[in-house]
């Protein structure tokens, strides 16, 4: 992801676009690195951590002979919004002013 992503900053800047000024960018999975590129990346948490936990459970009750049923769970992604994007409601009342 690390290449797809240093790919896609030197495309916008070859076309001259700029992060925030022109463009909102996120990335996905919320990885160690996305807190340090510049601007730092916001990212959709996957919630990956407590999906790995829950499967390593039911792995460990399924091998120590628990007679574990399958359930559903479901996992809610999370936004984490860092310095590549905007809240669009900051933009607001420029867009307002420019009627």
């Amino acid at each position: 992801m690390a290449y797809c992503i240093k790919n896609k900053h030197s495309i916008l800047r070859k076309n001259k676009i700029r992060i925030l000024e022109d463009i909102s960018i996120i990335g996905i999975d919320n990885l160690d690195f996305d807190q340090d590129m510049f601007p730092q990346l916001s990212s959709v948490d996957l919630q990956q951590q407590k999906i790995c936990k829950c499967i390593v459970d039911f792995i460990v009750q399924r091998i120590k002979g628990e007679d574990t049923p399958a359930k559903k769970v479901i996992f809610q992604p999370t936004l984490v919004i860092r310095e590549s994007s905007v809240n669009p409601a900051c933009l607001l009342p420029s867009m307002s002013s420019a009627q």
